[in-house]
């Protein structure tokens, strides 16, 4: 009932935008409003996969506890170099309205799905700033099309989770920093931004700003669950939200549909809540206890500023459910939902394309081309 409200009244939100070229993040969110359709039915599957055990994750799961010495996320060992924030791994951009008004008006922000693709990049891209590889390049200066096309295919390929090499840069700093392909790169990231929250799991996370705080059950297993991916060797990304103290819904729930005063009122208080509302999606990359009780810290790679100054975030999250650190808003921190089938898609395509040659095999494990 929740979801088919909220959906209901994402279409009926006003929509504008300052320059008719360029959409409104409103404008694309409503083009894009058909997707929680078919996600209905796939989010259902999704978590009676978690319920049973039955995805690939979990396969993945179970062979690395049965220690026979093939650990499909040994497939990670290369990627440590990105698993704290550094300026190389850092894109050239941030989540801020400034860098991505070429592409769009941005009212929302588009943190999750900045957050995604960097993540992607840091697990998916490798570089060959001297070619050593020896790969035809077309030039940028006698064919640029032809130069745009060969690294576009590269960037679509990380977005689809399989792996890509990347001549001539050093490093995902650098390729973000291009012009046209910084430009592709923020498109992507709108596009990003479409796939994670327009899914019944992206309303999902708004419905948990609501709660009061934190269960101690909830603290104690998001410990052992940040803990656990990070030693398996990949970021985990969390969704921080602040609480929302006011209500979108009636007593009586059904009442809206016919009562033209009751959605009228949820129509004002959704408005509300979309104006006060603050979401954020962060990658971790360290937890660590802080007492013997249970609580804990959160340090995450925040994509809301290019100063690497600014990047390091600390969520402390005590045994009690209260929240304090960088953030001072934060209500509630959760495990993105679904992450773990990214995840698994990742692994196995790079499991495949690490085998492929000798010189991936390196790439993949030291991320080196040559000893």
């Amino acid at each position: 009932m929740k979801i088919l409200l909220s959906i209901s009244m994402l279409i009926s939100l006003s929509l504008f935008s300052q320059n008719k070229d360029i959409p409104s993040q409103q404008e694309l969110a409503k083009d894009n409003i058909w997707r929680f359709f078919p996600d209905i039915p796939k989010h259902f599957l999704r978590n009676l996969a978690y319920s049973t055990r039955a995805r690939d994750y979990d396969f993945l799961l179970n062979e690395y506890f049965e220690n026979n010495g093939r650990n499909p996320f040994k497939v990670f060992q290369g990627d440590n170099i990105h698993m704290t924030p550094n300026e190389e791994s850092h894109p050239s951009f941030a989540n801020d309205d400034f860098y991505f008004d070429d592409v769009s008006k941005t009212e929302f922000g588009v943190c999750s799905g900045l957050t995604y693709l960097m993540r992607k990049f840091h697990q998916l891209s490798f570089y060959d700033p001297e070619n050593i590889l020896d790969l035809s390049i077309p030039l940028e200066g006698k064919n640029p099309k032809a130069w745009f096309s060969f690294y576009k295919e590269k960037i679509d390929r990380v977005y689809k989770l399989k792996p890509a090499i990347f001549p001539g840069f050093k490093n995902f700093n650098e390729l973000s920093a291009h012009p046209k392909l910084g430009r592709y790169l923020k498109e992507l990231t709108l596009a990003q931004w479409i796939e994670k929250n327009m899914t019944i799991a992206g309303l999902i996370q708004l419905d948990r700003t609501f709660q009061k705080k934190m269960p101690f059950n909830e603290v104690e297993d998001l410990y052992h669950d940040l803990a656990f991916r990070l030693s398996l060797g990949y970021k985990p990304i969390i969704h921080a939200s602040a609480f929302n103290k006011k209500k979108i819904f009636p007593e009586d729930k059904w009442s809206i549909i016919y009562d033209k005063n009751k959605r009228e009122e949820f129509k004002k208080n959704f408005k509300d809540v979309k104006e006060n509302l603050w979401i954020h999606v962060l990658n971790v990359y360290k937890v660590e206890k802080i007492d013997d009780i249970g609580s804990f810290a959160i340090y995450t790679w925040d994509i809301n500023s290019v100063s690497m100054d600014e990047v390091p975030k600390k969520i402390i999250i005590q045994a009690n459910g209260k929240i304090k650190g960088d953030f001072s808003n934060v209500g509630a921190v959760y495990l993105y939902p679904h992450d773990d089938y990214e995840v698994s898609q990742i692994v196995i395509n790079k499991l495949e394309w690490c085998t492929k040659s000798d010189t991936h095999k390196k790439l993949c494990l030291s991320r080196k081309i040559e000893d």
